[in-house]
């Protein structure tokens, strides 16, 4: 397996991302250096036209990291349950990199939203599988003892996810995540670090597409005016995040003190002439 370990670490830049997931890829795989340096050319040869000019890339590691990662998201997508790695990275790659709450991949409207995708009923559990894929081959990491921030998926490659996942695939996706974010919201939050996760998911979810103006901008409010949702049904577009301010009462006047039994009346001052 090990023939060719010092040209595949030119081929990736020595980037340590790629080559984890460049290691997991022939470890699970099953082949040789050589021929994953033959799978990796091929890899970057098809998304030539996906990826801009060298120039306009923000460092050099994108296209690197795009090539590894569509050859490990393929394979990630055949492991069982089939199909469902790669929509739920795409989702992953719509929120925060330093960690995704685990309710928020299990909530109704993301299994909803997957199993539309997959054509088939998904459970939490299978969400739970493809998450543990993504873990095997260095496309995520998963922690499970970590409720609050359960899932971590580095920025390069949430880049790479959206870069390539067609507008309409990540315009649900954005959907779909507003909605997780809103029904698992607590109406009161007691655990801080759940809370403080919500709203780093629900920011970063915004300005990953911020030109979809429905749910994700309600969301987006909901971070900004400091007030979680009250309700949600998996699949209805709520009109009202917000609760709505209590009507205006004008306050009942108050009464005048009782007259002290031991102090005499006043006469009231006459007026008049008096002829």
């Amino acid at each position: 397996m090990a023939d060719d370990i010092g040209g595949v670490a030119a081929d990736l830049g020595y980037l340590p991302l790629a080559l984890a997931q460049a290691a997991a890829y022939m470890i699970d795989r099953e082949i040789t250096c050589s021929t994953y340096r033959v799978r990796l050319a091929d890899r970057r040869r098809s998304l030539e036209h996906f990826l801009p000019e060298p120039e306009s890339l923000p460092d050099e590691h994108r296209a690197t990291v795009a090539a590894t990662w569509s050859l490990s998201i393929e394979h990630a997508d055949t492991l069982r349950p089939a199909g469902l790695a790669r929509p739920v990275l795409r989702l992953a790659s719509l929120l925060d990199p330093n960690g995704i709450p685990a309710p928020v991949l299990t909530a109704a409207p993301v299994l909803d939203w997957l199993s539309a995708a997959a054509g088939a009923r998904v459970t939490a559990d299978d969400v739970y599988d493809a998450v543990r894929n993504l873990h095997l081959l260095n496309l995520a990491t998963h922690d499970p003892g970590n409720p609050a921030r359960s899932l971590r998926v580095h920025a390069l490659i949430q880049r790479a996810t959206r870069d390539q996942t067609p507008t309409g695939a990540r315009d649900n996706a954005t959907l779909s995540a507003a909605d997780a974010l809103q029904a698992v919201w607590p109406p009161v939050e007691t655990d801080p670090d759940l809370g403080q996760a919500l709203r780093a998911n629900t920011e970063h979810l915004h300005h990953t597409n911020p030109a979809l103006d429905t749910r994700a901008r309600r969301a987006h409010r909901t971070v900004h005016g400091g007030h979680p949702p009250r309700r949600h049904r998996a699949g209805h577009r709520s009109r009202r995040l917000l609760p709505a301010p209590a009507p205006h009462r004008t306050p009942a006047p108050r009464p005048r003190p009782p007259r002290h039994p031991d102090r005499p009346q006043q006469p009231r001052p006459q007026t008049g002439t008096g002829r």
